[in-house]
C-alpha cells in the first residue's frame, strides 16, 4: 500500500462498478495552500460498505485488516444484506466459509477509518496510495 492519509479530507470517491475499482480523493487541507491531495485506488473490488457517509470526511487511515475481525463485527449487517438484496457476494453460512471466499477471489480487506465522517471497508485485490498535484482550496 504505501503512503499516508492520515488527517487528509475526502473531497469525493467514485465507485465504478464495471472497472471494479474504488478511488477515495483526498487532500491534506491543513497549512498554507495548495493543499496535497492523495488518491486511494482500490483495484479488483469484489465488495464494500460504507457507513456515515457525511461529507468532507477526515480520514484517520486506511489499512489492510484480517478478514475475519471485519466479518465477525459486521455478521448481523452481512447476514441482513444477503437476506435482502444478495450483498456480499462473498456471504456463505460460516465466518471461515466467507474468509475463504474472500481469499479465493484474490482479496484482502481494507477497513477504512475517519475522525469523522464516512468509514467502512472494501474486499478488493489491491489498495495503492497515489500522490497527486497540489491544489488550491
Amino acid at each position: 500500500m504505501g503512503g499516508s492519509i492520515h488527517d487528509n479530507h475526502l473531497v469525493a470517491y467514485e465507485v465504478d462498478s464495471q472497472a471494479r475499482r474504488i478511488i477515495l480523493r483526498t487532500e491534506y487541507a491543513y497549512g498554507e495552500e495548495p493543499f496535497e491531495s492523495t488518491e486511494v485506488i482500490f483495484g479488483g473490488v469484489l465488495d464494500h460498505h460504507f457507513r456515515n457517509p457525511r461529507m468532507p470526511a477526515i480520514i484517520f487511515d486506511v489499512i489492510e485488516i484480517d478478514p475475519r475481525v471485519i466479518i465477525e463485527r459486521d455478521k448481523c449487517l452481512i447476514d441482513s444484506g444477503h437476506k435482502i438484496g444478495g450483498w456480499p457476494s462473498f456471504w456463505r453460512d460460516t465466518v471461515d466459509a466467507m474468509v475463504d471466499a474472500i481469499a479465493s477471489a484474490g482479496c484482502k480487506m481494507f477497513e477504512i477509518s475517519s475522525s469523522y465522517g464516512l468509514d467502512g471497508w472494501v474486499a478488493a485485490e489491491s489498495c495503492e496510495f497515489r500522490q497527486g498535484s497540489k491544489s488550491q482550496g
